[in-house]
């Protein structure tokens, strides 16, 4: 079970309030972080199916992948459209600029830093369909009397770089298309993965070239300028790769380049579709501020980083919000299927499987203030008359283990305060953000109560049943060290006022 059961949804009214302060807190060093990273200045230009406008909204495959990274990195800045040659050159003379997508050739490896692949791209010559032209080889291509290309496109140098005279080079991609369809030259040069799009937009069918000559190959990258921090960097090679992991690139690449095969590396580091895709239930109880019904929707800090999982994962499985016993014996004999928030103990390490942490606290004995005990040591609070507990909960199999007879098991926080406030116990075991909620609850100014004995600090997992495919629980646990490396598992948590495992509060 959690460290506690609570019976209400109070937080949106009561605990949001008792942390308001905390948020206000931790305002100014949440801000300071999220503005670590340099401000990026992101180029692109029209290069369907990759970047490009629709409906004045900017889309393809590289601004899919470049958004999400931003997503995870909590950075904003815009995305700039603009001409090759003008992007190109801020690349070059300016630090702080990203530009995409951009090919990764031997001529440019030393000017920039470079973050991908994001696709692969295949240069090729191609003719109006129906021309009886033929190449075998780059030296037929030099004999033509003239290729369009575009000017200080990656395809453009590699020609140059080969010794090609009889280029025809214009500052707009499309240009070169129409010339060929126009009978103005005799080839056009341009990749396997905007040729298609391009012709279409000149309002003719993709059929209305065909391919020459594959005449080279190179993978596709955003690329920094030279003066960008390498740490900036690798930040965003470090999300992308992550990204490979959890399958998000997969996804967007199926999406957008169906019949284009990944990136090698990309490949290699994408899971299986059948883990991504495993059948999972996920439940979980009321308890505030780590899982709660609000409006008839599921809330609170561990119930949104179940979600960014899902997300990341591809998955939209329901949230269930069962009592805690059904939930616990369900996950102890389903396969499949999924509970939190759940505190790792000795009496449950063998039960479940893991993932987590995705939070903690610490687990305290409260009472009231005017009570007049004195508690330095479990062996004092052995002698206390009375102990309230959660039946089955954590803090109560902590008590157990070490000894303690004289516990009052209640089955909901309303219970545990009505006896508090009448006496019948002395004491009660509460993680310090649930003690909030027993003590609104108690109907007595929270002056009147305090934290006497601290016991330990729990932390908070996700627990999946033994019968689970380990490899899918393997994923999930990689998918949150993920969230935890690019900053997504501390922006949740300092969203509800709380500090992130391994930070002070």
């Amino acid at each position: 079970m959690t460290s506690h059961r609570l019976n209400r949804p109070s937080f949106p009214r009561v605990m949001r309030s008792l942390f308001h302060f905390a948020l206000l807190a931790i305002f100014w060093t949440s801000a300071n972080t999220a503005s670590a990273d340099e401000p990026l200045r992101l180029l692109t230009e029209e290069l369907p199916p990759l970047n490009f406008r629709e409906n004045g909204e900017l889309t393809g495959l590289s601004v899919a992948l470049v958004r999400e990274i931003q997503r995870r990195l909590d950075n904003e800045q815009p995305i700039q459209l603009m001409p090759w040659a003008r992007a190109y050159h801020s690349l070059m003379e300016k630090p702080g600029v990203a530009l995409f997508s951009t090919a990764r050739s031997a001529e440019r490896e030393d000017l920039f830093q470079w973050v991908g692949p994001l696709a692969n791209l295949a240069f090729v010559f191609y003719k109006r369909a129906g021309s009886p032209l033929t190449l075998d080889n780059l030296d037929d291509a030099r004999k033509l009397e003239t290729i369009a290309t575009y000017r200080n496109d990656v395809r453009e140098e590699f020609l140059l770089n080969h010794g090609f005279t009889n280029l025809d080079s214009a500052t707009k991609l499309v240009s070169g298309a129409r010339k060929l369809l126009e009978g103005r030259v005799d080839a056009w040069l341009d990749s396997n993965l905007s040729a298609p799009s391009v012709i279409e937009s000149l309002g003719y069918p993709a059929d209305s070239i065909e391919r020459l000559l594959v005449a080279h190959s190179e993978p596709l990258y955003i690329a920094f300028s030279a003066e960008t921090a390498p740490e900036t960097v690798a930040r965003w090679q470090r999300t992308l790769d992550a990204m490979a992991r959890d399958g998000t690139f997969a996804r967007l690449h199926r999406r957008w380049l169906p019949n284009e095969p990944m990136p090698s590396r990309m490949a290699a580091l994408s899971p299986d579709p059948a883990l991504t895709g495993y059948p999972l239930t996920l439940k979980t109880e009321e308890l505030p501020p780590y899982n709660f019904l609000q409006d008839g929707e599921a809330d609170g800090v561990s119930v949104d980083i179940v979600k960014e999982i899902q997300r990341r994962l591809g998955r939209r499985t329901p949230i269930e919000f069962v009592p805690w016993t059904r939930g616990y014996q369900t996950v102890m004999e389903a396969a499949g299927s999924a509970l939190f928030t759940t505190v790792r103990n000795a009496e449950r390490e063998e039960l479940f499987q893991w993932v987590g942490p995705i939070g903690h606290t610490q687990v305290k004995l409260y009472g009231r203030r005017d009570s007049g005990l004195a508690i330095d040591s479990l062996a004092d609070a052995r002698r206390v008359e009375s102990i309230g507990t959660y039946q089955d909960d954590a803090g109560e199999q902590y008590l157990k283990r070490h000894g303690f007879t004289n516990l009052y098991g209640h089955r909901s926080a309303a219970s545990i305060a009505r006896n508090l406030a009448a006496g019948r116990i002395k004491l009660w075991v509460s993680g310090e953000q649930n003690a909030a909620e027993i003590i609104a609850q108690s109907d007595s100014p929270r002056a009147d109560f305090k934290a006497f004995y601290t016991l330990y600090e729990a932390r908070f997992y996700i627990a999946f049943s033994t019968a689970t495919p380990p490899a899918v629980v393997e994923l999930w646990q990689q998918t949150l060290d993920a969230m935890r490396a690019d900053g997504s598992l501390a922006r949740i948590y300092r969203h509800w006022g709380f500090s992130p495992p391994g930070e002070d509060a």
